[in-house]
């Protein structure tokens, strides 16, 4: 489902920015990073999944982040499909911009929005008449206190480092950030050799180097993460929004992962969409990015994440 949720995320910020460009101006440059930032933002929350295709990107080194990811938000389409889990990534894209730009306004704001998600998590947990509310998160009794102990103090690692550093601890994580979200959809077209592996790596030194402005970044990030548990929630198994205080799987069973549908009638929905918001933001060359996502090839129906394609206990149950 990896491409679906690319061009969803493509479409969900090529349509907000003509909007949002009547607040606050926008440059071309802001637009197109924005749209391919937030693509490939919209993949990246599987990367707590052991075999998909930015865990395997950079060899040992992607395969021990997914593990660690995997391992502190419980396995696949849990804690990073989860109303907390986009709140944890937002403050980090809102933080790392904060100190990359100077400005503590994005800390403030990226605080207030994680807030949000995370009162929006914990609501729904609460609502819940599922069998899940209450449900451990963890299998173990002491990973949870572990997993929360890890986070905060990679959490005060970088507080240290922003005081001491500065602009280099931002950098360092919108670096990081982009490399991954960059290396998540260039994969997508399965290119041949090295380039889709090594791409990433190129862009985002050059958009560091030439100081580019970052600020559609941490919008992006948040935007993907919630577009991918949209998509997630309309295929099998749903997305454990209440996580930790639930562990119910909210959704409804609208299309299969892979499937005739997806492939078919919404793939090219999407793509129409996304040419008609690009055509408003860019006139006639912005169409050309709509060809873009027919270039991706189809995945084949064994492809994908073997947990995306069974459903898990179905709509509103938990998963034992």
């Amino acid at each position: 489902m990896g491409r679906t949720h690319a061009l969803t995320g493509a479409t969900v910020f090529a349509a907000a920015a003509p909007a949002v460009a009547q607040i606050v101006h926008l440059t071309p440059l802001e637009i197109g990073l924005g749209v391919a930032a937030t693509a490939g933002f919209a993949v990246l929350p599987d990367i707590d999944h052991q075999n998909s295709g930015v865990t395997m990107t950079f060899g040992p080194a992607t395969r021990m982040f997914s593990a660690l990811v995997r391992w502190l938000s419980g396995g696949h389409r849990n804690g990073t499909h989860s109303f907390l889990g986009v709140a944890v990534v937002t403050f980090a894209a809102f933080g790392g911009n904060a100190a990359y730009s100077g400005d503590v306004m994005w800390l403030v704001v990226g605080a207030v929005l994680a807030m949000l998600l995370i009162a929006l998590g914990y609501v729904t947990a609460l609502t819940d008449t599922g069998e899940g509310r209450g449900a451990p998160a963890y299998k173990k009794p002491w990973h949870g206190p572990a997993a929360l102990a890890t986070t905060a103090g990679l959490a005060a690692v970088f507080t240290a480092a922003a005081k001491v550093y500065g602009d280099v601890a931002g950098k360092a994580v919108l670096a990081a950030l982009l490399v991954l979200a960059l290396a998540s959809l260039i994969r997508l077209w399965h290119i041949r050799g090295l380039l889709d592996d090594i791409a990433p790596l190129p862009i985002t030194w050059a958009l560091m180097h030439f100081h580019v402005d970052l600020r559609v970044v941490p919008v992006a990030t948040m935007l993907g993460a919630l577009t991918h548990i949209a998509g997630d929630m309309v295929t099998p198994g749903g997305c454990p929004l209440g996580w930790p205080w639930s562990q119910t799987m909210r959704g409804v069973d609208l299309i299969e992962v892979n499937g005739e549908a997806e492939n078919g009638p919404v793939y090219f929905g999407f793509t129409a969409a996304l040419a008609a918001a690009m055509l408003l933001s860019f006139g006639p060359w912005g169409l050309t990015v709509a060809v873009l996502p027919l270039l991706a090839p189809r995945p084949k129906r064994r492809d994908g994440n073997r947990g995306d394609r069974k459903p898990r206990r179905g709509r509103g149950r938990a998963r034992r």
